[in-house]
């Protein structure tokens, strides 16, 4: 049974509901900085799900691998955002961290999509691959590690 059946689109997206493969709800228009999260190894997944996201005056920048710093990429995708929506498709969730909403992906689909917020409270493979960055356990974490 779904524990998000009869929620709006806007309450299930607050929520973290997870959108599945066939109906993966697009970002709201008011979404400018889209970000696709997973691991390099489901890096044609995260690819074909960015391109379902990208609306025609979109941008998709493939970060895979990047060894940029930190910073700069963040001010990058910050200055893209701002002029037309921009789907980031990385496997360094800190880099996308202040995104409008956050799709995760692993075993070749979506399987939580929210904000960084949401994501990390339900403690699931986005806080897993996010704590991972900074060699921490957020799935065993006993404090509220949202705020980081």
């Amino acid at each position: 049974m779904n524990p998000h059946a009869g929620e709006s689109a806007t309450d299930a997206r607050k929520s973290g509901a997870v959108p599945t493969a066939r109906r993966l709800e697009p970002p709201a228009a008011d979404e400018s900085f889209v970000a696709v999260v997973g691991t390099a190894t489901d890096g044609a997944a995260l690819t074909a799900v960015a391109h379902r996201l990208l609306d025609a005056d979109g941008v998709l920048r493939n970060a895979l691998g990047s060894d940029g710093r930190q910073e700069d990429e963040r001010e990058r995708y910050a200055a893209l955002a701002r002029r037309r929506r921009l789907v980031v498709v990385t496997d360094r969730p800190s880099t996308v961290d202040d995104a409008d909403r956050i799709y995760v992906v692993a075993d070749g689909g979506v399987v939580e999509a929210g904000t960084h917020a949401a994501l990390v409270r339900r403690r699931g493979t986005y806080a897993r691959l996010y704590g991972a960055q900074f060699g921490q356990d957020w799935l065993r974490e006993t404090a509220d590690v949202a705020d980081e």
